[in-house]
């Protein structure tokens, strides 16, 4: 028997995805009769490399003419990683891996200073978001393996984990709009629903029954959206913080993706792909009940995030044209 170790260096500043690759292997003894062909799935995990820390994070404006909206700013950090607006608009929280291992940084929101706030040296940390007081940074771990949910203060320190589960998954953090909750995604029923855990400590709640991924409560604490599951265009849907019927916001509202979307006091603002290869972001309108354009990207988002005031907005995507 023979074994061969494929290793590969990944040499830019992301935590790239693993790989399964199916090769077809030859094995033959000294007779023809003895040839064996079986095919086998190997599982490449790459290797991050740690990097210098940059004076900045890169991030760039959207052409005046690309923006349909009057007033509106439309800024692009070239990572997936998840970059936000704190309440403030002053600052950014991402996740990079600028030291080899993929950990929660602030920055001022042009994309200097840059800050580490975790020091965490070991699964990749995602999805991070800003409390709506401004203390707190929620974010996850280890999202191919064992998700956990945690939670940093914004000036740093250690992490505590919430709503730890020791049989399911929890995902993609977000917070009550008093910053006393998170809202998060959990598979601990089962299958993937929306739960939510008190800041101080408590036992968890079951928020959504019919399927739900990444959350986010309305301005007025009325009503949690969510992406309906985390593949692609998941859907938008709503339920009352009550728990009362779980309905669709709109077949118009489709985001490319579960993280593509930002709710706001009016309606929802999201990311849709175009047939070009572009993709345009959209506002959904609560009280017409219909799209419009806001602006055209050159390229998808994976995340997006908008300011309090709706005239920022940050996309997140690995290519920028």
């Amino acid at each position: 028997m023979w074994l061969t170790v494929f290793k590969v260096v990944h040499e830019e500043s992301e935590v790239p995805e693993p790989s399964i690759r199916c090769l077809e292997v030859h094995m033959k003894r000294s007779a023809p009769q003895y040839l064996l062909s079986v095919v086998a799935c190997v599982i490449f995990i790459p290797e991050v490399s740690a990097q210098a820390v940059p004076d900045r994070l890169v991030v760039t404006s959207l052409a005046p003419d690309k923006v349909l909206r009057p007033g509106l700013q439309v800024l692009h950090t070239p990572d997936k990683w998840g970059a936000q607006i704190s309440p403030d608009k002053k600052k950014l929280v991402f996740t990079r891996s600028f030291t080899g291992t993929n950990e929660v940084w602030v920055s001022n929101v042009d994309g200097s200073n840059l800050v580490k706030l975790t020091s965490l040296d070991g699964p990749a940390a995602g999805s991070p978001r800003w409390s709506p007081d401004g203390r707190w940074i929620a974010f996850d771990v280890d999202w191919y393996k064992r998700g956990k949910v945690f939670i940093v203060s914004a000036n740093g320190g250690p992490s505590r984990e919430i709503a730890a589960d020791v049989d399911g998954q929890n995902l993609v953090p977000n917070w009550s709009r008093d910053s006393k909750w998170i809202y998060f995604a959990s598979d601990r029923s089962g299958d993937w629903q929306v739960w939510k855990a008190p800041l101080d400590g408590g036992k968890p709640e079951q928020v959504t029954h019919q399927g739900g991924f990444a959350a986010s409560e309305s301005p007025d604490g009325a009503y949690v959206y969510y992406s309906k599951h985390r593949y692609p265009n998941p859907g938008i849907w709503r339920v009352s913080v009550s728990g009362d019927s779980e309905e669709i916001v709109s077949p118009l509202v489709r985001p490319m993706t579960w993280a593509g979307w930002s709710l706001t006091e009016g309606g929802i603002y999201f990311v849709a792909a175009e047939k070009d290869g572009g993709a345009t972001l959209h506002f959904f309108d609560f009280t017409s009940n219909s799209n419009q354009a806001v602006a055209l990207l050159p390229n998808p988002s994976f995340f997006l995030s908008v300011s309090n005031d709706n005239r920022l907005v940050v996309c997140a995507s690995e290519n920028w044209m």
